[in-house]
């Protein structure tokens, strides 16, 4: 599986090219199939957003297909990451009234949810209640109604997507048994609530109002989030966190230097990735290294929709460089 990643070196050639380039480039790869089905279609960044996510549900799906059980049973469980991820991008679409065409670019269709499924229902569900009834049937049913009850007066988004993370997580570490796997999930819930910290406290997100935000889960306790570091200025946030393994890639020291948030963000996921990475190496078809391939394709994703998106946008090379996530 490793072999079909991309080198590091590969990203750097990318950064020498244009968006028309990277496209070309990558229809000559593992992504042909999804670029030549899609190219009639659409064209530049929206080509390949649907390329990039397409093919990464393509790969899960090849490799989910390849296992045998337990393992597969506990993959499926793992991969309803996608089906959440799925879920809040309907949601968020419909909640800003998006075209479907631009709800769908987002979408990772696996597991229970194939294509035409989230196609019809990107059509057809006209409001964010319209898509929590179609859905009425799934496990995570109860706390997304009871999570989307109070929008029309919050018009709120956060807890509502806070929700279905939670279940998520929540369910997903009790169901794994390998202790690798477990502290993996439980470091990604790490990761997400200190960006999320981070992003509060510089906004200047009042600190009555910000548990709502965080993830239950990680190996940090949640109430240290919305408690002590919550009440601590940043300098002294940053300083706390520095202790912790996971901030081992970071070199921010001022969170006032230009696109420290960013560069913190991309270091704290260089980690994940690297923790995640190591099992990669594994040749059996374990849990723990067929998850290591789902993180470094992710990754992988992740890095080439970046450069494209920042290219677009007119980002100069350097900047770009420092938030690519390579491990």
């Amino acid at each position: 599986m490793k072999q079909k990643l991309f080198p590091k070196e590969q990203y750097h050639r990318f950064l020498k090219m244009d968006v028309v380039q990277i496209a070309r480039f990558l229809g000559e790869t593992e992504y042909k199939t999804e670029i030549d089905s899609l190219a009639l279609r659409y064209r530049g960044v929206t080509l390949l957003e649907y390329a990039l996510n397409r093919n990464m549900a393509s790969c899960f799906s090849r490799v989910l297909d390849a296992t045998l059980p337990p393992v597969q049973d506990k993959l499926k469980e793992y991969l309803m990451k996608w089906d959440i991820w799925n879920v809040k991008c309907l949601l968020r679409g419909k909640f800003a009234e998006a075209r479907p065409e631009e709800i769908l670019e987002t979408l990772v269709p696996i597991k229970d949810f194939d294509y035409a499924g989230l196609e019809k229902l990107a059509h057809e569900a006209h409001s964010v209640n319209d898509v929590i009834e179609a859905l009425r049937h799934r496990s995570y049913y109860r706390p997304l109604k009871a999570a989307a009850s109070v929008l029309e007066t919050t018009h709120d988004m956060g807890p509502v997507e806070d929700a279905l993370d939670n279940f998520y997580y929540r369910g997903i570490i009790e169901y794994l048994s390998s202790d690798e796997t477990e502290k993996l999930v439980e470091l990604e819930v790490d990761m997400r609530n200190i960006i999320t910290l981070l992003r509060l406290k510089k906004s200047g997100y009042p600190r009555a109002d910000i548990e709502k935000y965080f993830l239950h889960g990680g190996t940090i306790p949640v109430r240290m989030f919305f408690g002590s570091l919550a009440g601590q200025e940043m300098p002294e946030v940053i300083n706390t966190l520095s202790r912790k393994p996971m901030w081992r890639y970071v070199t921010v020291t001022d969170i006032n230097e230009k696109e420290a948030l960013p560069r913190i963000e991309s270091a704290l996921r260089k980690y994940y990735a690297s923790c995640g990475g190591y099992f990669i190496h594994e040749y059996s078809p374990s849990l723990e290294s067929v998850i290591g391939y789902f993180i470094a394709k992710e990754l992988e994703v992740s890095n080439i929709r970046m450069i494209v998106r920042m290219k677009q946008a007119g980002v100069p090379e350097k900047e770009i460089e420092d938030r690519l996530v390579l491990v």
